[in-house]
C-alpha cells in the first residue's frame, strides 16, 4: 500500500491540444487529490512541465496514433521528476475525469491556440496541483468521475458490438498480449 501512494504523488493527467497542430499540452493536472508539500515548489512545477513536453513530443507523438484528435493520457513521472511512463490513455470526452480542470477551460486554451499559431511551442503547459490540505479537491477523496474509469482499450474494442462479441475480443486481446509478453 505505501509503495502505490509513493507512485500516485507522481502521477498527472495530461490534456494535449489537437496533436495535428503539433503544439504543447494545453493542461497538465495532479492526478492524485492529496496535497503534496513538494508539489507546490516552483522548481518542482517547472521540471514536471518540461518532463511532460519532452515525454509528448518523444514518447507520445511519434509512437502512438488514435483515429481521436483529441486524448488525454496519464503519466507516472520518475522520482526525480525529469522522466515519465505512459501508464494509460483516455477519450477526450465528458466521461473522462477532468481532475484540476474543466473541459470549458480546456477548449478555450484550444480555441487561443488555433487561433494563435504563434502561442505555439513557446510555453509550458498550465500545471495544476492542490496547493493546500485545506483544497476543496483534497477534501473531496471520492472522485466524480471514478464509476467511468475504463482503459481505452476496452471503448476502443467495445465500439458497436453487443456484450457476447466484446467478451469474445477482449479474451483474444488478453491471449495475444499475454503471448506477446512470454515471447
Amino acid at each position: 500500500m505505501l509503495r502505490e501512494e509513493r507512485h500516485t504523488s507522481r502521477c498527472v493527467r495530461v490534456f494535449p491540444i489537437r496533436a495535428q497542430i503539433r503544439t504543447t499540452a494545453s493542461g497538465v493536472t495532479q492526478r492524485d487529490t492529496n496535497f503534496y508539500d513538494f508539489m507546490i515548489d516552483l522548481e518542482m512545477q517547472e521540471s514536471i512541465r518540461t518532463a511532460v513536453c519532452s515525454l509528448w513530443e518523444e514518447v507520445v507523438l511519434p509512437n502512438w496514433s488514435f483515429p481521436q484528435k483529441d486524448y488525454v493520457f496519464d503519466l507516472l513521472l520518475t522520482r526525480d521528476l525529469s522522466g515519465g511512463h505512459v501508464i494509460d490513455f483516455n477519450p477526450h470526452a465528458p466521461h473522462t475525469d477532468p481532475s484540476l480542470f474543466t473541459y470549458e477551460e480546456l477548449h478555450k486554451v484550444l480555441s487561443k491556440a488555433i487561433r494563435d499559431a504563434s502561442a505555439r511551442w513557446t510555453s509550458l503547459p498550465e500545471l495544476r496541483v492542490i496547493g493546500s490540505p485545506l483544497h476543496p479537491a483534497a477534501t473531496h477523496k471520492m472522485l466524480a468521475y471514478r464509476h467511468n474509469r475504463l482503459p481505452i482499450e476496452a471503448l476502443t474494442l467495445s465500439d458497436g458490438r453487443n456484450i457476447m462479441e466484446f467478451g469474445e475480443i477482449w479474451r483474444e486481446e488478453v491471449t495475444r498480449a499475454v503471448r506477446e509478453d512470454d515471447g
